[in-house]
Order: C-alpha cells, then sequence, then structure tokens
C-alpha cells in the first residue's frame, strides 16, 4: 500500500497530461511526407500503469492509433500515421506552454517561480526563482517539466532509453543553478520504491533527490497507513466461473498491497489464451469501482486479486464485508471480443449479520421509473484535490442499469466534473462526481451556494431511455447536512 501511496503523489502534477501522455506516442520526420504513411513508437509502461492490456490497446485507439501491442517488457508499440502524430505533437507543444504559464501565472509575494524556458529539443529546462522566496518544497515541482521534456522527446521519436529531460531550478538575478533533477532520476526513484516498506523509507528516497532537508510537509499525511474501516471475513472457496475450461474461484479475504483484498485464482485449460474481467464488483449490494482483468495463456493458472476500497466502504455506510458479489466475463486474447459472460454469481461472508446500512444524512432527489437517488454525502479528497458530490443511487427497473450525472454546474458556472456507473437490477452504487478546485480558481468560487446536475440512465443492454430525472439541484445547507 505504501508503493501504491507515494506513486500516487508523485504522479498527482502529472495526471493533467494523462491523456495527452496517451497520445504521446508520435515520431516526427523533418523531410517532406504526406501524411498518409504510418510509423511505429514504443512507449514506456508507466504510461499505462493499473491498465489491462484489453484497455490498453481500446484507449490507443480512441486516441488515434491504428494498432497497439503491449510487449513481454510491458511497453506498449502503437502505430499511427504521420499526419496525426504531427498533430498530436503540435498539441503536445501547447500543453507545455499552458503548463509554463500555469506555473508562473499567479507570481505573488510567496510564489518562488517568476519564469520558465527551454531548448528546442525540450530536454533541458531552466526554471527561474527568485532565491529570496525559494526553498526545497519547491523542487517537488519540477517533476512536471522532467516528464513532459521526456514525453514530448518520445513524441519526436527518441528511443525509450535515450529520452532524458534535465531540469534546472535557477536564481533569476545570479544565475546559480539551485537544483538540479532529471527524467531518468525521477525513473530511478520510481524503481526503488519497489524496495520501499515504509514512510520512512519512502521520504528518505524523495530527500535523496529533493533534497536533504526536503519536507513533505502537507503531503505526509498521505504516506499514513490507512486503517480497515471493516473487519477481515471468513470465507469459503466459491467457484465464481466455469466454462470450457476455464475456471476462476474466490478463494479468501485478507490484507494486502492495496488494503482488504478477495484472493482470486484462475485456471485456463482451453487451448487458447484469453483475458478473465468482470463487469461488476460488489460489497454487500452495492456496486464498488474494483475491478479485475487478466491475461491466462492456453493451460496456465494464474493468482489475483480485487481490492474492497476503504473510501467507498465509507461513502455507502458499510462497516462489514458481509457479502460480495461478481459478473466474470472472458475475453478473446487474439480478437479481443467477449466469447462469454456468467450471470451474477454473489455469496455471503461470516460477517453477513453485521451488515448495517448508515443512511443518515441522505436527501431524497429522484424517485421514479424503478430507481432512486439521493444525495449521500460531500467530501474533499485530498489525494487529487477535488470535492466529491456522492449520489446514492438504487436500481429496481428491471435491467442494467447505465447512469450518467453530466453538466455539472457549480454557483451557476459549468464544471468539468461527471459521473457514470452501472447498476444491476435490485442492486445500489454511490456514484461520486468529482469537483476540481481549477475549476473553483478559474471561476472566482470561494464558497458553494449552490449546486446543480442532471442525471439520466438507460438499459445497458438495449440502449433504450429507462428514465430522466432533469436538473437536479442541490444548497449549500443540503451539502452541509451530509458531509464528512
Amino acid at each position: 500500500m505504501i508503493m501504491k501511496k507515494i506513486t500516487a503523489l508523485l504522479l498527482i502534477l502529472m495526471l493533467v497530461f494523462s491523456l495527452t501522455a496517451c497520445g504521446d506516442k508520435e515520431k516526427t520526420d523533418e523531410k517532406a511526407f504526406d501524411g498518409s504513411e504510418t510509423v511505429e513508437l514504443v512507449l514506456p509502461e508507466m504510461f499505462f500503469s493499473g491498465e489491462s492490456e484489453e484497455e490498453i490497446i481500446a484507449a490507443a485507439k480512441e486516441e488515434g492509433f491504428q494498432t497497439a501491442k503491449v510487449n513481454d517488457d510491458g511497453t506498449v508499440s502503437v502505430t499511427l500515421t504521420k499526419a496525426n502524430q504531427k498533430k498530436l505533437v503540435a498539441d503536445f507543444d501547447d500543453e507545455i506552454a499552458n503548463t509554463i504559464s500555469e506555473l508562473t501565472k499567479q507570481a505573488d509575494e510567496t510564489q518562488a517561480f517568476s519564469g520558465v524556458e527551454h531548448n528546442s529539443d525540450y530536454s533541458q529546462f531552466d526554471v527561474k526563482v527568485n532565491k529570496d522566496k525559494y526553498t526545497e518544497e519547491d523542487n517537488f515541482f519540477t517533476i512536471d517539466f522532467a516528464f513532459l521534456g521526456a514525453w514530448r522527446q518520445l513524441l519526436s521519436g527518441t528511443a525509450l532509453d535515450k529520452a532524458d529531460t534535465v531540469v534546472n531550478i535557477v536564481d533569476e538575478a545570479s544565475g546559480e543553478v539551485l537544483y538540479t533533477d532529471s527524467y531518468k532520476q525521477w525513473m530511478d526513484l520510481f524503481g526503488a520504491f519497489s524496495d520501499a516498506s515504509s514512510s520512512e523509507d519512502l521520504g528518505g528516497a524523495l530527500s535523496g533527490l529533493l533534497g536533504e532537508d526536503f519536507d513533505l510537509g502537507e503531503w505526509e499525511s498521505l504516506l499514513e497507513e490507512e486503517e480497515p474501516v471493516a473487519e477481515i471475513p471468513e470465507m469459503e472457496e466459491q467457484v465464481l466461473l466455469d466454462h470450457d475450461g476455464i475456471l476462476m474461484k474466490a478463494t479468501g479475504i485478507e490484507n494486502g498491497y492495496y488494503g482488504i483484498e478477495l484472493k482470486i485464482y484462475i485456471e485456463n485449460n482451453s487451448e487458447k489464451a484469453v483475458n478473465v474481467s468482470c463487469d461488476s464488483f460488489l460489497v454487500n449490494d452495492y456496486v464498488f469501482s474494483s475491478w479485475l482483468s487478466e491475461d491466462v495463456a492456453a493451460g496456465k493458472k494464474c493468482n489475483s486479486s480485487v481490492s474492497i476500497s476503504n473510501s467507498e466502504l465509507i461513502a455507502s455506510g458499510q462497516q462489514a464485508i458481509g457479502k460480495i458479489g461478481m459478473i466474470p466475463y472472458l475475453y478473446d486474447n487474439e480478437t479481443y471480443e467477449r466469447i462469454y459472460t456468467a450471470d451474477l454469481v454473489e455469496f455471503e461472508t461470516s460477517d453477513y449479520d453485521k451488515i448495517v446500512e448508515d443512511v443518515s444524512g441522505r436527501k431524497e432527489l429522484y424517485s421514479g421509473d424503478g430507481v432512486y437517488v439521493a444525495l449521500s454525502g460531500y467530501s474533499y479528497d485530498e489525494w487529487w484535490g477535488t470535492n466529491n458530490v456522492e449520489l446514492y443511487m438504487e436500481n429496481n427497473a428491471g435491467c442494467m442499469l447505465s447512469v450518467d450525472v453530466d453538466d455539472i454546474a457549480v454557483n451557476g458556472f459549468m464544471f468539468s466534473g461527471w459521473g457514470y456507473k452501472t447498476i444491476p437490477d435490485g442492486k445500489k452504487a454511490i456514484v461520486s462526481v468529482s469537483l476540481s478546485e481549477s475549476d473553483f480558481e478559474s471561476n472566482g468560487i470561494d464558497e458553494v451556494e449552490e449546486i446543480d446536475f442532471s442525471i439520466s440512465g438507460m438499459d445497458e443492454d438495449t440502449w433504450d431511455d429507462v428514465f430522466d430525472a432533469g436538473r437536479i439541484s442541490v444548497t449549500k445547507a443540503d451539502l452541509d447536512a451530509c458531509s464528512r
């Protein structure tokens, strides 16, 4: 869990570029070309951390790549036309310019940053600061430019082992270099996380790069281990899927690398490779965002797990893991077509009798067409710096329901947040709508007076409309009543 948390911490400043990173897979050519020729690029594994091969390929195609292949070492080979590549490079140049602007436009009495310069191939950035305001905590923000520069080099065709960007923090008055790091140093640090077993180890690794006096400050609390909100129950081994030689079983529940985990065992006794995944994962009849995706070669076995999120247990008002459900399915590894979907499998644990649902603070927002919606929570996520509106939804519409929460507005200003969940018939979910700090800042909003949004849902199988709640508003008083 420690490694996961610190990795997420270091990626916070880069996530804004994630879509571009998916599109950062290009190779330019100084010679004239008609744009129809294709080029092949090899992209780092970290671009796709936590994604299945199926998800990687789907995302690559969405971004305009013609083909995508996951290599044995985890890197991904993609092809695209030179015309599309050229456009993506230009788009990424705009992202770099925007990042520079964002870093320096809010200069005030405390901010050290005053300007950023870079060379033509983005292999070096000089971040100008006022030395009197500069602290070692400012070193943390160079990660943006280290990765942006290296990604830009990958876009222009630089090989993986050659891409590097050096970032200097320079006193604007004297020209003195106060600090230097690079993309390769950050990558080495990521590699060192696999050997870290405590917050102290990670703090030491960070200090080695950012400076001996570097203080984690406000980030330190994010490194603390979370105490599970539920006890670890006992369970009997449960067959989840048994189809055409593919066997999938739940074998136990225990504390694992990512917190509480349902342990999964898979056997592929068929003659072809398959991907084993799940459509819905449920705890106490609530759909959780946990997912499973494992590639299993013919004749091979696999041990895996599904995480049970602390935050989702809290959001749904649960303190026990008494019932678990899953809809497993199979993909063909060659065609990437779904070849089998199982029925919902549910089983009870030793804590089934301890299931108690805390519904205090919920406010009904909509009831009709077999669907019930209520405001259930308003919380702040310190990982991502977002305010989250949590909506309780119950599906009794007789179908697999896909719910959309869209067109979010705060105090009359449109926000970029949205919410989505697929809920099996007779089940529940907490749909979280994230409101980013950047949207609050760009719209000059210091305090929420009203949040309004639209909610609708359709049948997942037929795409027929099931319900449309129209525009729904919640007030500051409503949010205060359910805040946590």
